[in-house]
């Protein structure tokens, strides 16, 4: 049973981001909770309750656009704040924030960003960039947020490289570490986005499938363009996985011969490693 202070939150939220004038926000949320504004807000002082919360509302919003913009600030430039926080504001009445820590607030804005894209099968290539380049920067930009949030590789010493025949005879499991996070986009995202970051005016990115990797290693972030065999290599190590077995699914899904892939990795593995990419049992 939620607690009344879950309750008292819930009601807050219904009211501020249901649609229409304050009146219907203030039905509406007291039909939801059995409860009335004279509950939540003392009617002491020259302020009227609906004064108070029409202010209180108003920052209310502000402070989760706020967040939103803290967690998404390539998009935000590159929309443009006039943009964002429209589509910001419309986004905190499609998904009412639920939980206490804002750091979940974002975490549903790239899906919002593209079931809302106007339908256009026609379009040509620029326009449907136009449409489909929003959720492409927001989903990295929360893989991020996820990868600086989680726990990461700091402090921690890195095996030597593996040597060829200890990856064709010996056991060698690997595993993902909680930072890394997989991206696979549908545009060439990662040069552009960094030229973002140096407040840059780069083309747009080609309409062009690509992969990137994103981890921590001693509190510092590391962004990665990945071959597609490396994608599949460190998907399959989600959950710790012989390295015969992740390289022949990578072998698998993008039809690399297992023997180039092996000797692919006897570079790549260490590099992995440094980059807090995937973590190696002693």
């Amino acid at each position: 049973m939620p607690s009344q202070t879950a309750i008292l939150q819930q009601w807050m939220n219904t009211m501020i981001t249901t649609y229409g004038p304050l009146q219907h926000k203030l039905q509406r949320a007291n039909d939801a909770y059995q409860l009335n504004e004279l509950d939540i807000i003392d009617d002491e002082g020259p302020a009227s309750v609906h004064e108070r919360l029409n202010v209180y509302a108003s920052g209310y919003v502000l402070r989760l656009t706020e967040c939103l913009a803290a967690d998404f600030p390539m998009l935000k430039q590159w929309m443009g704040d006039d943009v964002f926080f429209r589509f910001a504001k419309a986004y905190l009445l499609y998904q009412p924030s639920t939980s206490f820590t804002l750091y979940d607030l974002g975490a549903g804005f790239a899906t919002f960003l593209t079931q809302t894209k106007p339908k256009q099968p026609l379009a040509d290539a620029a326009v449907q960039a136009s449409l489909d380049l929003p959720a492409a920067i927001a989903v990295l930009e929360r893989a991020r947020q996820e990868s600086m949030r989680a726990k990461g590789l700091e402090k921690e010493g890195f095996a030597e490289g593996i040597s060829l025949e200890t990856l064709l005879w010996q056991p060698v499991i690997i595993t993902q570490p909680p930072c890394l996070r997989l991206v696979a986009s549908p545009f060439n995202l990662l040069p552009f986005y960094e030229s973002l970051q140096k407040g840059e005016e780069g083309d747009w990115p080609q309409f062009q499938p690509s992969f990137i990797g994103i981890s921590r290693v001693n509190y510092r972030l590391t962004m990665l363009t990945l071959e597609p065999w490396q994608y599949y290599f460190l998907q399959a190590a989600a959950q710790p996985i012989n390295v015969m077995h992740a390289v022949k699914q990578a072998s698998a899904q993008s039809d690399i011969a297992v023997s180039v892939l092996l000797a692919e990795l006897y570079v790549w593995l260490p590099v992995f490693q440094q980059k807090g990419m995937i973590t190696v049992s002693e």
